[in-house]
């Protein structure tokens, strides 16, 4: 034997026999060697044993021995014969000493490893036959067998036996014959014990392999360094709906379309190249369905560290995968606000309704503090929420809070959060109650308001009681006393008394209506050309009287007249300013018992006419200041208060100054006086034409053959009117609904002029009026009634009524109208 051929020879035994070393730890049932581990190691030894047996052949082949032709064994050079003791196998050489009778085979030679695998001297053993070496050998086919080898000249393999020598372990031996120089033949002995336990308990192992394989839901396969599919499980056959013969030795370029295998190549390349573990999504079409797989691929090492395979555990996220999608479509198409946030706070994820709502870009969200975006107020408030649920490992949270808007401003948010603890995250949905927040808060102001309303209300009816009361029982008290017999001078002073009562029960009455009708907005405002400076003057004399009348000596009254008398004849509606400028003047000298009251008129920025009462009076505080100029809102409003009043004098000229235009506004402080004004736009008048008279005036009239047609079903207005127009000479006719008042025009033609209560019997004054003028629509009617708003005034215009005039009747203005038409 070449020296090189044996060194490579001595060197593959001992790697054989070091992996022979190694697999006798299967034997220890700690062990807990995988099926692949196991699986490569059974490949290994029988890789390594094939190739000693075709070495040792080839050097039998090749040896001079072989070559000898008919020699006996004698004439065999015996130094040769110590090639035997290198082999792997046992090895020995019987002779046949009769031709084609095997019953002559003789040992001759036996080498050390026949020795050591049968546990005998081979000294022992030459010249007996090879059933002589144990009791297993003693089978009539093993030298049969070996006698075919001689004649046939043909290497065969004979038997595998149990073989449980004294002198060893009990072991299993395959035996093998090869002819060997002419009738001499040859018998290896290989002990295949390790091979046959390997054999076993791989079979075992692969049993459970394949049990927890193939009931895995996962899909399990393995592949080589080309690709090729070396094991598989049974899922993805059922997924591939292909059996395992037809998939084993396939490449992915075999099973799938192209587009997907390429996938699936590239990410074995990147095991093998990064040769590590790789996590990746792959999609496979199968079976009609696309399948989308979380695989999870790592490389098998064999020895010195070296590849050989690559293991691939799939789970099926197809579902999973659908139900994301669907999730993500719901995400981008909610109109609520949608986020992941770590339990730290970090914002991971949200929807497009985030950009949308606050009008930031979703990437300003990511990786920020959620707390950066919710109001400072609700901080504190949030977390304690959130921490109570941590602390009683509650999974959902819901909150209300502001949250802060691109441009700075806040919306309020309800938001339900679901704590996901397993993964550390929180996901949240909100939902924009701004509006909501907005209406609750004005549903609460309205509450107050109205129960501000409902208490101002009943202090207001409880003051108007009052105020009512008051008056009518000086009417009532005095008028009884008038039946009295009395001195002149006393019925004058009582009758003042009836009077006074009466003026100021018909200002409270006038109050009601004007705030009724500015509520309703159908107060009219008549605008006509007026000397300012005139009527202040007229105010002045009759507040001068006033003050005098109530005895107040320490006040001083004067005016003050700031327009030039070229200058003063403006436009406006000079009964409803003298209306206002009486109702400041009148609260003035009422809430002033000392000092002075002052009132008058400037020129503002030549386009605005500034009026104003100051006083040195009881003042306002300055809470109050912004509520007397409301309906039913006055500076004390206690049962206790020292001064009386409506409530409704400073709201009415509010109204009314609006109405024209301008503004009303007050300062002051408390115990030092108040300045009241109100301002008009400035319409000056180029021509001072026929001024509007505010001032009474007694004019005897002679309506001497006359007739007038009195309709009125109240007795006692009747006789008022009566008594009323007795100096005038005229003559009266009375009757007390609308269908005798058409009679009578019908029966009476030398009537001229009908005053016509709009509210009689039978038939109303509207209809009467009407059916009248159908008969003469010359003679004049004019409505004289308690209805008082604009539209009875609107609706006796339209029925045929030249002129109205409201209860209660004054006499100088009744007679001044009716005169116009008679």
């Amino acid at each position: 034997m070449a020296n090189s051929n044996k060194q490579s020879y001595n060197k593959l035994k001992e790697r054989v026999l070091k992996l022979e070393k190694e697999l006798d730890e299967i034997r220890n049932p700690q062990n807990n060697l995988s099926y692949t581990r196991l699986t490569n190691e059974l490949y290994e030894l029988r890789k390594k044993n094939k190739e000693l047996s075709e070495y040792e052949n080839k050097l039998l082949s090749e040896n001079k021995l072989a070559g000898k032709g008919k020699k006996g064994i004698t004439d065999i050079d015996k130094e040769n014969f110590t090639i035997f003791d290198e082999f792997y196998s046992g090895i020995i050489i019987l002779h046949l000493e009769k031709p084609d009778d095997y019953r002559t085979l003789r040992i001759v030679y036996g080498n050390k490893e026949s020795e050591r695998l049968l546990g005998l001297n081979i000294n022992d053993l030459k010249g007996k036959k090879i059933d002589d070496i144990s009791p297993e050998f003693k089978q009539k086919e093993i030298s049969q067998l070996l006698s075919e080898v001689v004649s046939s000249n043909k290497s065969r393999k004979i038997k595998e036996i149990s073989y449980n020598p004294k002198s060893t372990e009990p072991a299993i031996i395959s035996i093998r014959a090869f002819p060997f120089s002419g009738n001499h033949v040859g018998v290896s002995f290989e002990n295949i014990t390790k091979t046959r336990r390997l054999q076993k308990a791989l079979k075992e192992s692969d049993i459970r392999f394949r049990s927890i394989l193939n009931n895995s839901n996962a899909v399990i396969y393995i592949k080589d360094l080309s690709g090729r599919y070396l094991l598989i499980n049974e899922k993805l056959e059922e997924i591939l709906q292909l059996s395992n013969m037809e998939i084993i030795g396939k490449s992915d370029y075999d099973i799938f379309p192209e587009e997907y295998a390429k996938e699936i190549v590239k990410n074995d390349k990147e095991v093998i190249s990064r040769r590590k573990t790789i996590i990746v999504e792959e999609i496979v079409p199968a079976g009609g369905d696309i399948y989308t797989f979380l695989s999870s691929k790592f490389p098998i090492f064999g020895d010195e560290n070296n590849i050989y395979a690559i293991c691939c555990i799939s789970t099926d996220i197809t579902d999973r995968k659908k139900a994301e999608e669907e999730l993500n479509k719901i995400f981008a198409l909610s109109e609520d606000l949608i986020c992941i946030v770590t339990f730290e706070g970090k914002i991971l994820k949200v929807n497009p309704a985030f950009e949308r709502v606050l009008d930031y870009k979703q990437e300003e969200f990511i990786g920020r503090d959620i707390y950066d975006f919710i109001h400072p107020d609700d901080i504190d408030r949030c977390v304690n929420i959130a921490t109570e649920k941590f602390e009683n490992n509650e999974s959902t949270i819901r909150v209300e809070n502001r949250y802060l808007c691109k441009d700075g401003s806040y919306k309020w948010f309800s938001w339900i959060t679901q704590l996901l603890y397993d993964k550390g995250i929180a996901f949240s949905i909100a939902r924009d109650i701004t509006s909501k927040k907005f209406y609750e808060t004005e549903l609460i102001k309205a509450k107050e308001k109205a129960e501000e309303s409902d208490r101002l209300k009943s202090a207001f009816l409880a003051n108007m009681s009052h105020e009512i009361r008051t008056p009518m029982n000086g009417i009532l008290g005095f008028s009884k006393m008038l039946e009295e017999n009395l001195l002149v001078e006393k019925r004058k002073q009582y009758i003042n008394y009836v009077n006074s009562s009466v003026n100021q029960l018909l200002s409270i009455i006038n109050d009601i209506i004007d705030f009724s009708k500015i509520e309703a907005g159908q107060l009219g405002i008549n605008m006509n050309e007026f000397n300012l400076n005139n009527l202040i003057d007229d105010l002045y004399a009759q507040f001068e009287s006033e003050r005098i009348a109530q005895g107040k000596n320490n006040l001083e009254l004067s005016f003050s007249k700031r327009l030039d008398d070229s200058d003063c004849h403006i436009k406006g509606d000079v009964v409803r300013i003298k209306q206002v400028l009486s109702n400041l003047l009148n609260n003035a000298i009422k809430f002033t018992h000392e000092g002075k009251v002052e009132f008058g008129c400037e020129l503002v920025n030549h386009d605005t006419v500034k009026i104003f009462v100051k006083d040195t009076g009881i003042g306002i505080t300055k809470s109050k200041q912004k509520i007397v100029f409301e309906k039913f809102r006055q500076e004390d409003e206690s049962f206790t208060r020292q001064y009386g009043g409506t409530g409704l004098g400073l709201a009415i000229s509010k109204g009314l100054i609006e109405l024209m235009g301008g503004e009303i506004g007050v300062e002051s402080d408390k115990s030092k006086g108040s300045l009241f004004y109100f301002t008009m736009p400035y319409k000056r008048s180029d021509q001072v034409s026929k001024e509007v008279s505010i001032v009474d005036s007694d004019e005897e009239y002679d309506w001497s053959n006359k007739t007038i047609l009195i309709v009125e079903d109240d007795l006692m207005g009747c006789e008022y009117l009566k008594e009323i127009m007795e100096p005038t000479n005229v003559k009266i006719l009375l009757v007390e609904n609308g269908l005798e008042a058409i009679n009578k025009v019908k029966s009476n033609k030398n009537i001229n002029l009908v005053l016509m209560d709009l509210r009689i019997p039978k038939m109303d004054g509207y209809t009467a009026t009407s059916e009248i003028k159908k008969l003469n629509p010359e003679l004049p009617v004019i409505a004289q009634t308690a209805n008082a708003l604009p539209e009875d005034k609107i609706r006796a215009e339209k029925a045929g009524c030249e002129d109205f005039i409201t209860k209660p009747i004054k006499r100088l203005e009744f007679l001044s109208t009716v005169n116009k038409y008679i």
